[in-house]
């Protein structure tokens, strides 16, 4: 990083920049069904550089690029010199980076070894049948090392650990077979609640393996139970975004409702600095902005915003933070009240999004439960469709949370009238 520092000061046309170098060891383990088929340890450097030019009193140019270990400094100045140019046509108002900030915080001492043996042992003790068993496994534990410093004087570090397991699980019976990917990802190995994950996974895929497909349910409710619903939170936090606000995709501000005339259950959900088990519990965020506990939304009313330094500048707001951790506070349901009645109950789609300009979202269904008459029967095929803005107008949320990596959300929730486009 000094090298890159002494070239980037001697180029004049330069007038700011910021650099973050990341050091990442990993041992990473790839099996099939238990058998070890590779297995390896990686020390790994990225530096990336941003550099920034003024071109006038009101507008700022950027240009960021990776600088590949072993550059030459002829290299080096060669791809600063070609991205100033790019910099001309990357053009944005004006706004200030960080200034004098130095600070360092270590995450506590844990052995990626340990993290991966504990990952390895939990695969392991994982009870199997001839009609449901693990078909591969692969294992990434991981330890972070990133210092950021830019031209104003910043200059951070923290380190962090984190791991994932990725599990194709297999099922079948005489007449056919499937598969279904679960992807585990958090910081320490709570080997207890991931067995149990996993466990829950296994039954996923028997009942997809005797799924019927779904019908044509018109408009009905619909329950999500597990991580599914993490996107449906992480949209509404993203609401309070600056850069969201600025382009006109949201119009939230501060001290006004994000949903008016809503009916049920109210939105209540925040940033945190840390959640147990999290593969994201940092110190900083990118841009070295310090990351602490703060309330977006309360009972309903928007209490704050959050974002890069860049569109908080735009927007006039003073307290730029980029989202990680969040957490949503449980409603006011018990878990009987909101699975009562008739609903489909979704556990895996094939593909789930939410589009950001307007709210709509949809999802193909790869296993769900339809829940009617008292009667549960695991049904597969067609898809959901809805506009959250319409349906947080009347929504339902458990009193329970469950926290899913970087996520804290209501155990369930239930939107009212999705559309169900079944497959018979």
């Amino acid at each position: 990083m000094e090298k890159i520092i002494e070239i980037l000061n001697s180029i004049h046309e330069v007038d700011a920049y910021q650099i973050t170098e990341t050091d990442t060891e990993s041992i990473e383990y790839f099996l099939i069904r238990h058998d070890m088929d590779q297995s390896r340890a990686k020390k790994v450097n990225h530096i990336t550089v941003t550099i920034y030019k003024y071109l006038d009193s009101e507008s700022l140019g950027s240009a960021s690029f990776e600088v590949p270990a072993g550059s030459s400094e002829s290299a080096i100045k060669e791809t600063i010199i070609s991205h100033l140019k790019a910099a001309e046509f990357a053009v944005n108002k004006k706004y200030d980076l960080i200034h004098d900030k130095k600070a360092k915080d270590e995450t506590e001492s844990l052995s990626i070894e340990d993290q991966a043996d504990a990952l390895l042992q939990v695969q392991n003790e994982i009870d199997e049948t001839k009609q449901i068993w693990i078909n591969s496994t692969e294992i990434f534990a991981n330890k972070e090392n990133v210092h950021v410093t830019n031209s104003f004087g910043l200059d951070i570090s923290y380190s962090f650990i984190n791991y994932e397991m990725e599990m194709i699980i297999t099922a079948g019976n005489e007449g056919s077979e499937i598969e279904i990917y679960q992807d585990y990802q958090g910081s320490t190995v709570d080997k207890n609640q991931l067995k149990k994950k996993i466990n829950m996974a296994m039954q996923m895929a028997a009942d997809r393996v005797a799924a019927e497909p779904t019908s044509s349910l018109g408009k009905c409710d619909v329950v999500f139970s597990n991580e599914e619903a993490i996107s449906i939170y992480e949209y509404i936090a993203s609401l309070c975004d600056a850069g969201m606000i600025y382009q006109k995709v949201s119009d939230c501000a501060v001290g006004r409702p994000l949903v008016e005339d809503a009916e049920d259950d109210h939105i209540q959900i925040g940033l945190r600095r840390t959640i147990p088990g999290s593969s994201r519990n940092f110190a900083y965020d990118s841009e070295g902005n310090t990351i602490a506990d703060r309330c977006l939304i309360n009972a309903g009313v928007v209490q704050s915003l959050c974002g890069s330094r860049q569109f908080c500048t735009y927007i006039g707001y003073d307290s730029p933070m980029h989202i990680s951790n969040f957490a949503a506070a449980g409603g006011s349901y018990s878990d009987e009240e909101i699975r009562s009645g008739s609903y489909l109950e979704t556990v895996i789609f094939s593909g789930f999004s939410i589009n950001p300009m307007d709210g709509t979202f949809g999802g193909e269904i790869r296993l769900a439960y339809w829940h009617h008459d008292g009667i549960i029967t695991p049904v597969t095929g067609g898809s959901i469709s809805g506009n959250l803005k319409t349906c947080l107008k009347n929504w339902k949320m458990s009193k329970d949370t469950a926290i899913y990596d970087y996520a804290e959300i209501p155990h369930y929730t239930r939107l009212k009238d999705v559309s169900i486009a079944g497959i018979k």
